[in-house]
């Protein structure tokens, strides 16, 4: 399944990610690095934007720079 394309999102989960140099991808697992986030930066997360094929995966909003993209869901904890 490909990765959805993401016309509008609602981003309304908090988010502060929990290690350093984590991965802001433009597609799940092996997409182009956008950004590298750090510890304690927040994230706004849109829960109803899913890519079946790579569950482990979110789709977040860097607080810090307003780039979305996507990052493994091991690197957060709820804000």
């Amino acid at each position: 399944m490909a990765t959805p394309i993401v016309a509008y999102a609602a981003f309304t989960q908090l988010a502060v990610i929990n290690g350093d140099g984590v991965r802001l991808r433009r597609t799940p697992v092996d997409g182009a690095v956008l950004e590298l986030m750090y510890r304690g930066e927040t994230v706004m997360i849109d829960n109803d934007v899913v890519d079946h094929s790579h569950p482990a995966w979110i789709y977040v909003r860097r607080e810090k720079t307003g780039t979305t993209g996507w990052m493994e869901d091991s690197y957060y904890i709820h804000g």
